[in-house]
């Protein structure tokens, strides 16, 4: 189906995979909708709000209700922080795919019919729309482990095997 966007819900860690592995800027040639809320853009201190929007992400502000049901699922869901929260809240509110790479986020958004998948799955995205070439790719890859990003290193050396000539 040409002409139709995906909607994704991103968390910090999807801004600083990519950052660290230099392709932050690629994304916005997806058919895809980046949205953080706002609690998540103030957490990121080490890139400029004003990177972000050229890196096709759009910053949402909550309605109060929705911040109000946030605070209520912190007593529910003790070791998820009122950012990630506000991710799965923003996610499950406008259908979108929740793109995170914490492990009890997606098995709460999952138990909540909220569709996950990680960065893994955008780098995915890049290569199959030829944005990204494999070997582009793969060295991203490598350069996020390197910079201490956590990434599943199982899929992460397939993809590279995959991915490198």
């Amino acid at each position: 189906m040409k002409g139709v966007r995906v909607q994704c819900s991103i968390d910090a860690n999807y801004v600083f995979d990519l950052d660290a592995g230099g392709i932050l800027d690629c994304p916005p040639y997806l058919s895809y909708t980046f949205l953080m809320t706002n609690f998540i853009a103030h957490e990121i201190k080490t890139i400029s709000h004003e990177r972000l929007g050229p890196c096709g992400v759009q910053i949402v502000d909550l309605e109060p209700g929705q911040v109000s049901e946030i605070y209520e699922l912190l007593r529910e869901h003790r070791g998820l922080s009122y950012r990630d929260l506000s991710a799965f809240v923003l996610a499950r509110d406008t259908q979108a795919v929740l793109v995170t790479g914490d492990g009890h986020l997606r098995m709460m958004a999952e138990k909540n019919g909220v569709e996950c998948h990680g960065t893994l799955w955008v780098l995915d995205a890049l290569v199959d729309a030829d944005i990204l070439t494999g070997p582009h790719a793969a060295d991203a890859l490598r350069t996020m482990q390197a910079n201490n990003r956590w990434l599943p290193k199982a899929e992460c050396d397939a993809r590279i095997r995959k991915w490198k000539p």
